[in-house]
């Protein structure tokens, strides 16, 4: 019994000894860039709204089908 005991007194410590050096090692070390991506920027070619493309979608399927 003193034995276990013992045992799972180490294992705690040195338990809390990892804890302490993940905690030191993980310190935020980030760069900006990492912090803030870049947008990109859809500037040349916009997507228009989805109801302009389901106006287009309509518009197409009765032109199709009067042509038919």
């Amino acid at each position: 019994m003193k034995k276990k005991k013992h045992e799972l007194d180490e294992q705690e410590k040195s338990l809390k000894l990892v804890e302490q050096q993940l905690a030191i090692t993980l310190t935020p070390k980030c760069n900006d860039s990492l912090r803030h991506p870049t947008k990109v920027e859809m500037t040349d070619c916009p997507i228009p709204p989805k109801r302009m493309r389901r106006e287009v979608i309509r518009q197409n399927r009765t032109i199709s089908k009067t042509n038919v």
